[in-house]
């Protein structure tokens, strides 16, 4: 556990590390790249994630790779390595598919002198991957959506009581 939790940091680090570099990029002045470091490295979620969730800190550092691409550079110019961070970043979390999607948008209306498919044919990794990783849920466990009830073998309508009565027990007033 102390090995994956020290991953988890490197990752941790990583990002803050890919923050600092898109900082810097931006050619804001010094007092405002110092002051985005200090804020982004004494963010509390940054810090619990980096010490608890190594595929938060994975996906958070190849989030923030990718924007920083895209950001610099120009979004057409390296397909290759954008859609490899994409893929690796829904392979990590299948929910990093949401800020990739803002991202593809975003793309859309910059750059428009780079044609669209150069523009979002990076976009090819988040798909492959979201693609595959449902395919193998789909035939691992035959639902789209498994969930831990799933994985206890209990029906439906057994792990919604389970779960509500759960959720109902932590929101009653402490007595």
């Amino acid at each position: 556990l102390l090995k994956m939790k020290l991953v988890s940091v490197f990752f941790g680090l990583l990002a803050l590390r890919e923050t600092a570099f898109l900082l810097w990029e931006m050619k804001i002045p010094r007092w405002a790249f110092r002051l985005g470091c200090v804020v982004v490295a004494s963010c509390p979620v940054i810090a619990f994630a980096s010490a608890n969730a190594l595929e938060t800190t994975l996906e958070m550092w190849l989030l923030i790779a990718l924007a920083r691409r895209l950001i610099t550079g120009r979004a057409g110019e390296q397909p290759v390595v954008l859609g490899l961070l994409a893929f690796f970043a829904v392979l990590a979390r299948p929910d990093a598919i949401a800020p990739i999607a803002f991202m593809a948008l975003t793309c859309i209306f910059i750059d428009r002198n780079i044609a669209m498919n150069r523009r979002l044919s990076w976009l090819i990794g988040a798909v492959v991957a979201a693609l595959g990783t449902a395919i193998v849920e789909l035939l691992y466990f035959r639902s789209l959506l498994p969930n831990t009830y799933y994985a206890k073998d209990l029906p439906l309508d057994r792990s919604l009581a389970l779960g509500s009565r759960y959720l109902f027990r932590i929101l009653e007033p402490f007595s």
